[in-house]
């Protein structure tokens, strides 16, 4: 599938997203960022549509600066991907423990509070919804539904870029940025194919219309 396509594809995953989750009262806000910390992950395909957002005209380009600040202290990187995740549970193996790094700091790509790629911004930014003030609470609030529905999105955002990986956002956007990228970046996970959904049987029901939207998209030419 043409990279093109699959950009095309993963920005009409966005959309079915937000409007599978619009009738979710969230308690999040313009200059709510709370959860906009540099510990935010994302795949090769989500960087390269960030890395051509800023290559358009108007677009102040790669806060390269920035970036690399951000990678010289402590962040997350992860040792799985979600449909690594899903093949351990299929065969029974123990999963890693994984903790983001409460020292890592804001997101780079703030500006004033403010996401300065807020239409591109990687799912695992869309994800985040909370039912109460994270300030307040320390983390997002989420019902089982919608954290089922961020793992069933992860899941299909992986397997579209199944020949990329998955990464620190501030450590892929360097890593991309530069002129003759690394084709395997050290350290980052491999991304895979969808293994098994991690659909809890209980809320099946309750993530069909998502899931068949996600499988039309799928099935669509491209």
């Amino acid at each position: 599938m043409p990279k093109d396509a699959r950009g095309d594809i993963l920005q009409n995953l966005y959309a079915l997203y937000d409007r599978f989750c619009a009738e979710f009262a969230a308690a999040c806000h313009k200059g709510c960022a709370h959860c906009c910390t540099a510990n935010v992950t994302l795949t090769t395909l989500e960087a390269s549509l960030i890395i051509d957002y800023w290559s358009c005209p108007g677009q102040p380009g790669a806060p390269l600066d920035a970036l690399r600040a951000t990678v010289a202290r402590p962040h997350f990187q992860p040792i799985l991907t979600i449909n690594q995740v899903a093949e351990y549970c299929v065969r029974g193996l123990d999963i890693p423990d994984e903790a983001a790094d409460p020292s890592a700091g804001p997101c780079p790509l703030l500006k004033d509070r403010l996401c300065s790629i807020y239409s591109v911004r990687p799912f695992g930014c869309r994800a985040m919804h909370s039912q109460s003030d994270c300030a307040g609470e320390g983390a997002a609030e989420m019902p089982e539904w919608l954290l089922a529905a961020n793992n069933l999105m992860l899941q299909y955002v992986e397997g579209l870029d199944a020949q990329g990986v998955t990464g620190n956002l501030s450590a892929l956007l360097l890593l991309l940025s530069q002129p003759q990228p690394a084709a395997a970046p050290a350290g980052m996970p491999a991304n895979r194919s969808i293994p098994v959904l991690m659909i809890p049987p209980d809320l099946r029901q309750r993530l069909d219309p998502l899931l068949r939207g996600i499988q039309r998209m799928f099935r669509s030419p491209c």
